[in-house]
């Protein structure tokens, strides 16, 4: 099989991407081949009213390979939690094509790589919490999201936990999302940490003290 790159922003770092799938594949028995920088390639570009299809990834299979497709999909989803370039851009959906003869025979999307992050947060009462999770889901990008539950309530002060559910490259990224999301509601990120025993991020909001305007 042929491994083809599209990306046009990161040609070496795609390319570079590549060769570590294709290292996978051979692991599992297939013959790969990956395209220089700048072959040609196979493309078609496809629309819908909600975004452009981009052919970012593609894999030409040669006639005795086409029974190969299911195993070789298998391989690629599984690599995609790790890529880093092959990803949408302005709205696009990364996907990989496989190709047999000139025709696309599978077009399968890329599944993207998410971090659950931990929340704690401090408001005024339940009613106000119903609103902050609204408008947070609303501010984030689509497909990401959280849900707050009550925690209870210390010396007068109202707590919501819960967990969110962003799409980032990097831990650092989700959390910078998330922080971005609070603040514009007037709420700052007071501690970062991880949960006890866990690897799993853990950030806790509150509203500014009196005479600061974070």
């Amino acid at each position: 099989m042929r491994l083809e790159s599209l990306d046009i922003d990161h040609p070496q770092g795609a390319h570079d991407e590549l060769d570590g799938l294709a290292d996978e594949l051979r692991r599992r028995g297939f013959t790969v081949q990956v395209a220089e920088i700048g072959a040609p390639h196979w493309s078609r570009m496809h629309e819908s009213a909600e975004h452009a299809l981009v052919d970012v990834l593609n894999v030409v299979l040669e006639e005795s390979e086409r029974h190969m497709i299911d195993a070789v999909i298998d391989v690629l989803v599984a690599w995609a939690a790790t890529r880093c370039f092959f990803r949408g851009r302005a709205g696009a959906k990364p996907h990989v094509v496989v190709w047999f003869d000139a025709e696309i025979v599978r077009t399968v999307p890329l599944p993207e790589k998410r971090f659950d992050v931990l929340l704690q947060v401090e408001v005024a009462n339940l009613a106000a919490a119903k609103e902050l999770e609204h408008a947070i889901n609303e501010a984030l990008p689509d497909g990401d999201g959280l849900k707050l539950t009550a925690a209870g309530d210390v010396a007068g002060v109202h707590y919501q936990a819960g967990i969110a559910e962003v799409r980032a490259e990097v831990e650092q990224q989700a959390a910078a999302t998330l922080q971005e999301a609070f603040g514009a509601q007037g709420l700052r990120l007071v501690r970062h940490d991880r949960w006890p025993g866990d690897d799993v991020p853990l950030l806790i909001f509150a509203p500014p003290t009196d005479g600061q305007l974070d």
